[in-house]
């Protein structure tokens, strides 16, 4: 089990967060300070987007040329269930205002299931969709198609 805090009564900075995140998995016998210093590096890679709401940091690679409005990304988050809603929600919003119109992620763990059903309710009221597959690791992979209307305004 994951640690919580809220970021309501403790905001926490993106590289606690991340350092957080990573201490708790399971990196198949990759020491924490490897796993560490790999996302140190990919932050500075080049169409590298990073946001941070809450106690949840967003991370993703934002395609070029005709990819330019995809971006495939994953989440960091020690935020409550509730607060990790509405942080995606105002990821997805970011993600709207700086032109990308799909997002995918490849993730494990059926906390990432129930919170992309929760976007998805909130989708539904927009002119956004959502779709989640289960991959034949056991993994599942979300697919979002990012409307025009801002998710933050279906909050």
């Amino acid at each position: 089990m994951l640690t919580v805090v809220d970021s309501k009564q403790e905001p926490l900075p993106a590289p606690t967060i991340i350092s957080m995140v990573v201490s708790e998995l399971d990196l198949g016998g990759i020491p924490p300070t490897a796993a560490l210093a790999s996302i140190a590096k990919e932050m500075t890679m080049e169409n590298v987007n990073m946001m941070q709401s809450g106690n949840t940091v967003f991370l993703a690679h934002r395609g070029t040329g005709k990819e330019k409005d995809l971006m495939w990304g994953r989440a960091f988050n020690v935020d409550t269930a509730q607060n990790f809603i509405a942080n995606g929600l105002r990821y997805f919003t970011h993600l709207q205002d700086i032109g990308v119109r799909r997002y995918v992620s490849e993730y494990d763990g059926a906390i990432y299931d129930s919170a992309f059903q929760a976007w998805k309710r909130y989708a539904d009221r927009a002119d956004t969709k959502i779709a989640v597959g289960r991959l034949a690791d056991g993994n599942s992979k979300a697919f979002v198609t990012l409307g025009e209307i801002p998710l933050t305004e279906v909050m």
